[in-house]
């Protein structure tokens, strides 16, 4: 039970002094000395007692300014919530399946003293009568009036369905209103949702689904227009006619609150940070986030506790739900004014976001006139007209259907511009607006970043790689349009759900800034750093939740930060540690999530074959192991991979065994290996294998490091051609260098922009148009440059190569 105080912490003269400005405190003063000794009083009088205790406590703080009003708020509704508490267990509500939903300010914890409780009822069934009957009980002795007054007013028209609703609705029942019937001021509303009773397997089945409900992974910029028109029927009916009312005048409270829970709910899906019930909390994220500026921000933060303050003040006077200023003699005339002023500026700020829906001035029946007029071939014709026929579902026919058709003539506007064939590009469109159920908030989102939808196109154009990215995670659009990649690593499951996109999302930005300034050393060194934060982060996770001490030692393009869209990881596992069975079940969890399968794709391929004694060889081992065996039995290809490598978390690097001499038999070996990859198609140019090639280059820069006995400066093709500076002369490695460069350039170039992740360029392909139109030449003129450079690259090869002498090919 909440103890009753006897306000001893109050001297008589304050006591005196707010019973005389206040006449609430003057009755429940009155009330508590007639009762606080009674020892027959009944449970419900004495939460009463509790109750009002409480509250003169709370109202002497506001009246003397003794405590700010975040602390008078908070400390307010943890009394509230134990007196709840103690009414739930005694009606025996603890022994059901049941949860108590608190709303409002309650459920930010910030009440006001004369505020009501947003409250309501879901069971994991549908309720019987018992349970029923329990409830009725415990909502009476919460706000039934008796001669010792009353608990709380309670409001439960925040119940999905509202009044129309049962009182205890089921688990089923809220999930299929949401999903079903669900409006907008219901996501306003459940921002500021606790669930501080019930068992707790309940209480984290409905707050999962009432934060996917409320938080989506898009941006959704309609909510702006929707809560305008909240805002306006709120100001309509609910504002009289007083300027000073601290709740409903423009710039009031509820003014400051849509604002901020719409941009929590507008990019809350995105940044989990801005899930707060705390108007503090998720102004100080919108702030840090660069949703709002950050002055704003200040100006809003403060408004808002200074306005809870007079509203604590004005509840104090007759503990009455109101918010007109005009009548109260507790706030003062220079508190009214500043409230007028600081009104007036957060309407302003405001203004900014919830503003009237602006009708586009756009006839379809122009659209088609405006396409036939670029006499584009049947295919694009036919392509654009089943584009057009994508109809919308809405609740605001007339606004919706305006955003789509100027969606549609900003899309004629950008075909305009294109080099390419169009058709591609209308189809990967018609596919990503199927993907997205030709929703309003796209066209929406699109309609006011005309850049974006720029970029889109040209990625639906060139990119049959990106476009699968946006066709089947299209909530990765706004998040591609702010060039916002993050990972939440705050808890597992946290990251789990989060590396994909991720990941995606790093494919998807620097793929695009790639695809138009084509550097592509650039795009490697992101794509593998990507690749370590989410190691590293894996790492950590599973080695504090095995206890156990492992790295991961990276090889190939990974080793070398030089990973291409379609890499695989390389690596092997390495601990100093005792083996126990938590070190393979930590190893095994790693390599199930980066390899299986996450929204339909896998995160990396992996390739673990490099580990001694290949495939059957341990799974996790020591460095001394590793050094041991790559000194002693490694053969002359095993100590090439290992050439080229690095540890995660990041250590520095050093040489794993001791330059020894290719001895003959090495040679033997190494040549027969690089003929059997090394190949030579002349219907096609494969960048990767032909000779002068990608693998040609990276071979034979690491057989000479090994013939030379020198280790790479860096774990790459760079570092490589700088270790072999000292035996071979300087121009030579880095003409090598600049070519590989440039391959590789190509390369990535035709993963994104062929449907084949094989980077080979059949002669006669439509392939050779697109890259040609990329690169601004021709097709003629791109491949003859492609067979220069292998061959350039082949001949320089041949003169750096120890194995020149021994190899199958001509000079």
């Amino acid at each position: 039970m909440v103890s009753i105080s006897t306000l001893k912490d109050w001297t008589p003269q304050q006591i005196q002094e707010g019973r005389e400005a206040s006449p609430a405190i003057d009755r429940y003063v009155r009330i508590l000395d007639n009762n606080t000794t009674a020892a027959n009083l009944k449970f419900v009088d004495k939460v009463r007692m509790s109750r009002h205790s409480a509250w003169v406590n709370a109202a002497l703080s506001s009246f003397h300014k003794t405590k700010s009003p975040q602390v008078v708020c908070k400390e307010w509704s943890d009394v509230t919530l134990q007196i709840l508490s103690q009414i739930w267990v005694e009606h025996g509500l603890d022994k059901e399946n049941l949860c108590l939903i608190t709303m409002g300010k309650l459920g930010a914890f910030e009440l006001n003293l004369s505020s009501d409780i947003d409250i309501f009822f879901v069971s994991d069934e549908d309720p019987d009568k018992e349970m029923l009957k329990k409830v009725r009980r415990f909502l009476n002795d919460v706000s039934e009036v008796r001669s010792s007054g009353f608990c709380y007013r309670v409001d439960l028209d925040l119940r999905p369905g509202g009044s129309s609703s049962p009182i205890v609705i089921s688990f089923d029942t809220m999930t299929n209103h949401y999903g079903y019937q669900g409006e907008t001021w219901e996501r306003v509303a459940l921002i500021r949702q606790s669930i501080p009773l019930g068992p707790t397997p309940l209480k984290e089945k409905i707050l999962s689904f009432c934060q996917k409900y409320a938080f989506r992974k898009h941006i959704d910029l309609t909510l702006f227009h929707d809560l305008y028109g909240m805002r306006k029927k709120i100001q309509h009916h609910k504002f009289n006619t007083s300027e000073l009312n601290l709740k409903f005048r423009k710039g009031g409270i509820r003014d400051l609150e849509l604002l901020v829970h719409a941009l929590q709910l507008i990019h809350g899906g995105k940044n989990k940070l801005l899930i707060s019930p705390s108007i503090t909390v998720a102004l100080n994220e919108l702030a840090a986030a660069k949703h709002l500026d950050t002055f704003d921000c200040e100006t809003l933060r403060d408004s808002y506790w200074f306005f809870r303050q007079i509203e604590n003040l004005l509840h104090a006077e007759n503990d009455q739900h109101t918010y007109d200023l005009a009548p109260s003699q507790l706030v003062s005339s220079e508190q009214k004014n500043e409230f007028l002023s600081r009104a007036e500026r957060i309407a302003t700020i405001v203004d900014q976001f919830l503003k009237p829906y602006r009708q586009p001035q756009t006839d379809i029946v122009n659209l088609d006139a405006e396409f036939k007029a670029l006499n584009f071939n049947e295919d694009t014709s036919l392509a654009w007209s089943e584009l057009l026929q994508t109809k919308i579902q809405s609740r605001s026919k007339m606004r919706d259907e305006h955003e789509r058709q100027l969606f549609f003539k900003n899309v004629l506007s950008q075909l305009k511009t294109l080099a390419v064939d169009p058709t591609p590009t209308l189809k990967h469109l018609q596919h990503f607006l199927l993907a997205i159920k030709a929703k309003t908030s796209f066209f929406t989102l699109f309609n006011q970043n005309p850049t974006l939808l720029e970029e889109m196109l040209w990625i639906f154009s060139y990119s049959p790689f990106l476009s699968q990215i946006l066709i089947h995670r299209p909530e990765l659009v706004d998040s591609f349009l702010l060039k916002n990649v993050s990972l939440d690593a705050n808890d597992e499951d946290q990251f789990y759900n989060s590396a994909q996109d991720y990941k995606l999302l790093s494919d998807l930005i620097h793929s695009s800034r790639f695809l138009k300034h084509r550097d592509s050393q650039q795009l490697t060194t992101h794509l593998s750093k990507t690749a370590d934060t989410i190691v590293e982060t894996l790492l950590k996770i599973l080695c504090e939740k095995f206890k156990v001490q492992i790295q991961v030692l990276a090889l190939g393009k990974w080793a070398s930060r030089e990973m291409g869209l379609t890499s695989d990881l390389d690596f092997i596992f390495i601990t100093n540690e005792e083996l126990t069975d938590a070190h393979f079940k930590a190893a095994r969890r790693f390599i199930h999530f980066l390899n299986s399968p996450h929204s339909g794709q896998t995160l990396y391929h992996i390739d673990l074959r490099l580990r001694p004694s290949g495939s059957a060889g341990p799974l996790l081992l020591s460095v001394d192991d590793l050094k041991s065996y790559l000194n002693e039995k490694a053969e002359a290809w095993e100590r090439q991979a290992y050439l080229c490598h690095r540890f995660l978390p990041n250590t520095d690097a050093a040489a794993l065994f001791s330059p020894r001499p290719l001895s003959n038999q090495d040679k033997l070996q190494l040549q027969d290996i690089q003929n059997k990859l090394l190949v030579d198609t002349p219907a096609s140019l494969d960048l990767k294998k032909n000779y002068g090639g990608l693998l040609h280059t990276e071979l034979t820069l690491q057989l000479a490091a090994l013939d030379a006995g020198v280790f790479p400066t860096a774990p790459s093709v760079h570092g490589l051609c700088q270790a072999l500076q000292k035996h071979t002369p300087a121009e030579l490695c880095a003409q090598i260098e600049t070519n590989y460069v440039n391959l590789r350039s190509h390369q990535q170039l035709l993963i994104l922009i062929s449907q084949s992740a094989k980077p080979r360029i059949e002669v006669d392909s439509h392939e050779i148009d697109k890259i040609s139109s990329v690169l601004q030449t021709s097709p003629k003129v791109l491949l003859q440059t492609l067979r220069d450079l292998l061959l350039e690259q082949k001949s320089l090869l041949n003169k750096l190569d120890p194995l020149r002498a021994q190899l199958k090919i001509e000079e």
